[in-house]
């Protein structure tokens, strides 16, 4: 088996507006081209800046995994202030158990827009049913959660 070598070539000479052809050696053996490549060069070659997107709106996110054992991380985005009037909120996310009582403040202050994510360990905790629960201005929402141990 003959090894496999990767060679990157960069042509500096192109010119807008023109097709150029190139020619893939393939294999150790001088002129043993299979393959060609062409490639046109555009007018005008743009390059854009790839950015994360702040988020378009509140949303909290399934707890990953679920069931866990004993940490879970939890995914919540925060809206930018040209998207939400609520935006850079007091954000609160909390735990609860299955009868309703605090088990975890996990966040409690001003965030910026953005996607944030929190762990939380259980290792505390019983086996159960729980609730985390994202309040961030007048945006509330609450998923389920299990803990297996």
């Amino acid at each position: 088996m003959v090894p496999y070598t990767m060679t990157t070539y960069s042509d500096t000479s192109v010119l807008i507006n023109n097709n150029y052809t190139y020619q893939i050696n393939n294999g150790p053996y001088p002129n043993a081209y299979s393959n060609e490549a062409t490639a046109y060069i555009p007018d005008i070659i743009t390059t854009t800046a790839i950015e994360e997107e702040l988020p378009g709106g509140f949303f909290l996110f399934q707890n990953y995994p679920n069931p866990f054992n004993p940490t879970t991380k939890i995914r919540y985005n925060i809206p930018s202030v040209d998207t939400h009037r609520d935006a850079s909120p007091q954000v609160k996310l909390t735990v609860f158990d299955i009868l309703g009582n605090d088990v975890a403040i996990l966040v409690n202050e001003e965030k910026p827009a953005g996607s944030y994510e929190v762990e939380f360990n259980a290792i505390d905790l019983p086996s159960g049913i729980y609730f985390f629960q994202l309040k961030a201005g007048s945006f509330v929402e609450t998923k389920k959660m299990l803990l297996l141990k």
